[in-house]
């Protein structure tokens, strides 16, 4: 995730456009997933899509 996160940012991306990308993938997940989409996989999902761009940003 450092190697990805380290090119994200040669590519220009910033760590303020991570929470908007973090959104759209929830949002898509929860249309995808429909009635599966239960709190607690939207707070899997969350808590992972967190740690993911954290990662990602420090790199």
């Amino acid at each position: 995730m450092k190697e990805l996160g380290k090119r994200h940012k040669g590519y220009g991306v910033t760590a303020d456009q991570y929470a908007p990308v973090g959104a759209a993938l929830l949002w898509t997940l929860e249309k995808g997933l429909g009635p599966d989409w239960t709190p607690e996989v939207q707070a899997a999902w969350t808590e992972t899509y967190t740690a993911l761009a954290g990662v990602m940003t420090t790199a």
